[in-house]
């Protein structure tokens, strides 16, 4: 059975027995989802709600690396994505280790100390009821600061939309003040995307590198993993339901009608999301889906994993990436050297190997083959999972072949200024020819289960999608209680569509 909901999460407070973070992970897992993720404000307060007045319960939150060069810049609206389009000052940001959270002056952005309270006479909040920036004159760390923008209007001011619009309204401020830019090195256990922070103090990760929600002030509390805390799992794994509109619309047009008539034009995830689309469509072809080019520009391109489950993080060589050459001969793939670092090229090379990873075996192999990467990729994911991805498979790569001879091979990896219409951050690409986003920047479903970019103004059939939640591992009796319980939408969903 599937239980069509928001993408809200369900909890569980347990009580039963106290547990470390890892055996709380590991009881979550098997009898529900995973530990408790929190993606905005709105988590947060039913998560609070969970936990029926305790204090000091984990949640999903841990510590991923000890690599300050792992740290990853967050905006603290979890809505907005940390992109390309920065405003740094020159030379910054400078990287101290203790320099996580960022000022502005003069229109650019400076890393700093996240606790220099004495030093910041101001911070911008965003109001999203009046759709304002206001700032505030006042002395306080960023916390302090985050936290008053929480109570008293939305969240700290958070992108370069927000930011013009400041700039607008205050065209003569030039004093260092907060803004909600905080960088660290944490992620949820689920493996989701989730920017949302909500730290009641500065975190300390030398031995504690995981999360407790502290219930009486909805705030986080860096812990030692070691203790054994209560602990909340969340119930469910979302997936989506696809819509095949017999109706011939532009892009922008079909994009119109699924979210006023569903939830959005058709967002891929992974190879079992695109098994589905392709059922929805029914043998159609040409067809839209959400995939459209989000920015023109060169420096907002994105280095993606061809696993789309796999975080980006670099082993470039010296010098690398280069991005040599024009136009569509971009180096916009990656190879691997024979030492193990990374180079940039023209996707359209072929290389004498490329490196498969086979998910059942977890098992890498390399495949003494020329072909584009491409035409690599589509070979490992007919023949295995998927092309090599992230450091762990490649780990695996250099224990499995310690010798290998002097020459350049595909690796999964590769890059492009492409996003979906409902601004997930889905990284799933599965393109039957390399993109021409002059004038062709939105996408379509070809044969074969294929994309291929078109002129967005085109008229086409097109797939749009709903959100479902498939109970996992929870009776039907149990799990509608459960949805009943926290006042969550519910409506039977007979579709085998919606079997992730």
């Amino acid at each position: 059975m599937c239980l069509s909901v928001s993408q809200d999460h369900v909890y569980h407070f347990i009580n039963e027995s106290k547990k470390s973070w890892a055996e709380a992970q590991t009881f979550c897992r098997k009898y529900y989802t995973d530990l408790a993720t929190v993606n905005h404000m709105r988590d947060l307060e039913r998560l609070r709600a969970a936990a029926d007045g305790q204090t000091d319960v984990w949640i999903g939150l841990n510590q991923t690396s000890d690599d300050l060069a792992d740290r990853k810049w967050l905006w603290s609206q979890p809505e907005v994505e940390y992109r390309l389009e920065t405003k740094w000052d020159s030379n910054e940001p400078t990287d101290g280790p203790d320099e996580n959270c960022a000022v502005i002056s003069g229109g650019k952005w400076i890393d700093t100390g996240c606790e220099s309270a004495t030093s910041r006479s101001c911070f911008i909040c965003y109001n999203e009821t009046s759709n304002t920036t206001v700032l505030i004159e006042d002395h306080k760390t960023w916390l302090e600061a985050q936290q008053f923008c929480r109570t008293h209007h939305t969240d700290l001011m958070s992108g370069p939309d927000q930011q013009r619009q400041f700039e607008a309204t205050y065209p003569s401020h030039s004093a260092e003040c907060w803004i909600g830019l905080s960088r660290d090195n944490w992620g949820w256990s689920d493996g989701s995307d989730s920017s949302f922070r909500n730290w009641k103090t500065e975190v300390n990760p030398k031995n504690r590198k995981c999360a407790a929600l502290m219930v009486d002030q909805g705030q986080f509390e860096s812990k030692n993993c070691s203790h054994d805390k209560p602990f909340i799992c969340c119930n469910g794994s979302l997936c989506h339901t696809y819509h095949f509109i017999n109706e011939y619309k532009s892009w922008a047009g079909a994009q119109a009608f699924c979210k006023k008539n569903y939830t959005d034009l058709a967002t891929v995830n992974h190879m079992r999301d695109l098994e589905r689309l392709r059922a929805a469509a029914d043998g159609q072809t040409d067809v839209w889906i959400g995939l459209h080019q989000t920015s023109d520009k060169l420096a907002d391109r994105k280095w993606l994993w061809s696993q789309p489950e796999i975080k980006y993080s670099g082993e470039w060589a010296q010098g690398e990436p280069s991005d040599k050459g024009a136009g569509t001969t971009r180096e916009n793939c990656a190879v691997i050297n024979a030492g193990g670092k990374w180079i940039d090229s023209n996707c359209e090379n072929k290389y004498p190997c490329f490196v498969c990873y086979n998910e059942s075996s977890n098992t890498v192999v390399q495949i003494n083959n020329s072909l584009t990467w491409l035409e690599a990729q589509q070979y490992c994911r007919t023949n295995h999972t998927d092309l090599m991805s992230g450091p762990d498979q490649q780990r695996l790569f250099e224990a499995t072949y310690p010798n290998r001879p002097d020459k350049w091979c595909w690796i999964g990896l590769s890059r492009d200024t492409w996003g979906w219409s409902d601004g997930s951050n889905s990284t799933f690409r599965n393109l039957k020819t390399y993109v021409n986003p002059h004038p062709k920047k939105c996408a379509a479903l070809v044969d074969q289960g294929r994309w291929e970019d078109d002129g967005c103004t085109k008229n086409k059939h097109f797939i749009c999608y709903d959100v479902v939640m498939t109970a996992r591992l929870t009776p039907e009796t149990h799990c509608t209680s459960q949805l009943r319980a926290h006042s969550l939408p519910l409506r039977r969903v007979t579709s085998p569509s919606c079997a992730c």
